[in-house]
């Protein structure tokens, strides 16, 4: 298992990603298209190169992708924002409209393998719920070198 394997947690971490704004519009752009609410979709996204491999980085937006627009109404607003911040990228997925389904997203599938993806990779991901409103906050490490 990689989280009980330092030698694949440093492997894993020295995978980068240049344009991470392209893979997640790429996937956010495709996951609204599948679920019929482009129109509900905004991004605002920069370059730069994070220490995250493009299949890890996909996975994590599909999963938080999903799990804002699965639980909030069609029409609401889901914004995606990223950018370089000193030495992390932040990245920002937030839904207006948000309507919480019991007290199940601790216990969330997805939820749990977006934290691990991104705990995995030396970032942190915080959150927060009201009745109007849910956003997932991640910050990944920059990578020192070029991306693969």
């Amino acid at each position: 298992m990689v989280a009980l394997n330092p030698e694949k947690i440093a492997n894993l971490r020295q995978h980068a990603t240049s344009q991470p704004d392209k893979i997640i519009a790429h996937y956010c752009r495709q996951r609204a298209y599948d679920q019929h609410r482009q129109a509900d979709l905004a991004l605002d996204l920069t370059p730069a190169t994070v220490a995250i491999s493009k299949n890890n980085l996909g996975k994590l937006v599909v999963e938080l992708t999903d799990l804002l627009l699965e639980r909030s109404p069609e029409g609401s607003l889901l914004q995606v924002k990223g950018h370089a911040q000193y030495d992390v990228y932040k990245l920002r997925l937030e839904s207006s409209g948000y309507v919480p389904a019991n007290d199940d997203l601790p216990m969330h599938l997805g939820l749990r393998l977006a934290r691990r993806i991104v705990e995995l990779h030396g970032g942190e991901m915080t959150h927060e719920t009201t009745p109007n409103q849910h956003y997932f906050e991640i910050c990944l490490p920059l990578a020192n070198d070029a991306a693969s």
